[in-house]
């Protein structure tokens, strides 16, 4: 009011060659403004009043159980945690939000996406077949008799086998896990009975987030054929059957194979 009053005595005097007016026109914009904020304020103020009627008809016992809601509303992060236990190698999580029973209203839950959750740790079995290339540290001879000399060709440097392997590894969170493998293994084409199965052992890479796909290398135990009663290559030997004595003895060799894994 005081700015007002002001303001209009100033418009009652004309003063040539002054800059009365430009102060004029500040007066006047600062006013607008301050008439602005004070009816903004004023508002506030009745809107502050309207609400204070309404709590001061609340019982101070009413007034402290809001004030509890608000600080537990105000200091609850709403996380939830809760132990599961893994029976398998991936856990399937579905989640049902349910209000509690003083807001519980028919068709009131809500249910969340199906979460797939991986378990890792802990020692696996899992069981594979594959492919195995494998080759002894002395290469397998074939003996014969020929002019009552003993004599002997080189076989195969290595041979293939059709492999069924066991992988022990615990999983980890990376691409690949390391794993160790035993496996029992029949040659491709040729083998007699039980004496051509190979016995393989040794470390394995397990790659996939599935663990599908199984590399192995290692030791190889099988059978081959080796001159027996201590006869050697180039000796004279005398049979009416003309063939070389040999026998059956357990050899060490080295391997590499690939395996996919039968287990889900």
């Amino acid at each position: 009011t005081l700015c007002q009053t002001l303001i209009g005595e100033f418009k009652k005097f004309s003063f040539p060659n002054s800059n009365l007016n430009t102060v004029t026109l500040k007066a006047e914009a600062f006013t607008a403004a301050v008439l602005l904020r004070l009816s903004a304020s004023q508002n506030k103020s009745d809107e502050i009043n309207q609400q204070l009627q309404t709590v001061e008809s609340l019982d101070p016992q009413t007034l402290a159980a809001l004030r509890t809601t608000y600080l537990e509303i105000s200091n609850n992060r709403f996380n939830k945690t809760w132990t599961q236990t893994a029976t398998g190698e991936k856990i399937n999580l579905n989640i049902t939000l349910t209000p509690i029973d003083s807001l519980r209203n028919k068709g009131a839950q809500i249910k969340a996406t199906p979460l797939e959750v991986a378990v890792y740790g802990g020692i696996r079995v899992k069981a594979g077949v594959g492919l195995a290339f494998a080759q002894y540290f002395n290469r397998p001879q074939q003996y014969f008799v020929r002019d009552s000399i003993l004599q002997s060709n080189n076989k195969d440097a290595f041979s293939p086998t059709i492999t069924s392997f066991v992988h022990f590894y615990a999983p980890s969170r990376r691409a690949v896990s390391l794993a160790g493998s035993f496996g029992v293994g029949f040659p491709i084409g040729g083998g007699e009975s039980l004496q051509s199965v190979s016995f393989f052992l040794g470390p394995s890479l397990v790659f996939g987030k599935n663990e599908r796909i199984i590399l192995s290398g290692g030791l190889v135990g099988g059978k081959v054929d080796r001159l027996s009663q201590g006869y050697k290559t180039g000796d004279v030997y005398y049979s009416d059957a003309n063939q070389a004595p040999t026998e059956s003895v357990y050899e060490l060799g080295y391997f590499l194979g690939f395996s996919f894994s039968l287990s889900k």
